[in-house]
């Protein structure tokens, strides 16, 4: 059961895929606030933000993809400090990889 709402956390067949749609969204959503400053700054092209948040998200559902599918709580109880910490990191050397090279 979900502590916060008290429902069962397994999900019906029908309701994974909207799930995993919120999932994906969420995680896209807190990778755009991570590279904010470095598109901002120019270190980022658009092009660069896009595969940045595109790889990086298909990483993180490939990894927790059983989280996902299982409970309706991992959404809300997925992002903790030290898993930021990990998932900026992961960012961060997306954006090495993939930093435009200034002329």
């Amino acid at each position: 059961m979900c502590i916060r709402d008290r429902t069962p956390a397994v999900v019906p067949a029908g309701e994974e895929a909207v799930v995993k749609g919120l999932f994906r969204q969420m995680l896209a959503d807190a990778i755009k606030l991570m590279l904010k400053t470095a598109y901002q700054s120019g270190t980022v092209d658009r092009e660069s933000f896009k595969v940045i948040v595109r790889k990086s998200v298909d990483k993180l559902l490939s990894a927790h993809e059983a989280e996902v599918q299982d409970t309706k709580c991992s959404i809300a109880g997925f992002m903790t400090e030290a898993r930021k910490d990990k998932i900026r990191k992961l960012v961060e050397a997306y954006v090495k990889v993939h930093a435009v090279k200034k002329q």
